[in-house]
């Protein structure tokens, strides 16, 4: 059918600890790097899930690694549909990032932001 979509739902922390714990091994860096950054850049639909979750303590400076990865990310999917979600602002995003990612994600956007109010988190007061 002409609806065959390639789509990658990503856990931005997962994948963090999974490139960090893959640099112990340069066989294995390197395989699951190119591997990686390959079907980011060729998916049809990437949804970057939980911005800022890797940060621990809300609001917290991200740190170079975790910044060149999400760079990587943001440059590969210049032009491409992109979804990023996450609990912090656009000032907690520019804090932890910095203004040059912060400013590829937006311009990408085309200006669109969906924010979601007055939703409570089910995992944590229950159903």
């Amino acid at each position: 059918s002409n609806y065959d979509k390639r789509c990658l739902f990503i856990s931005y922390a997962e994948l963090l600890e999974q490139l960090k714990f893959a640099m112990k091994d340069e066989q294995a860096r390197k395989t699951i790097t190119g591997t990686l950054m390959a079907e980011i850049k060729s998916a049809d639909l990437v949804v970057l899930d939980d911005l800022g979750a890797e940060l621990g303590v809300k609001g917290n400076d991200s740190t170079n690694f975790n910044n060149d990865t999400l760079n990587r990310i943001v440059e590969a999917r210049q032009n491409k549909a992109t979804v990023f979600t996450t609990n912090l602002t656009g000032k907690e995003m520019s804090q932890a990032y910095g203004e040059r990612i912060l400013s590829r994600i937006m311009s990408n956007s085309q200006g669109f932001v969906m924010k979601i109010e007055g939703t409570s988190d089910k995992r944590v007061s229950g159903i």
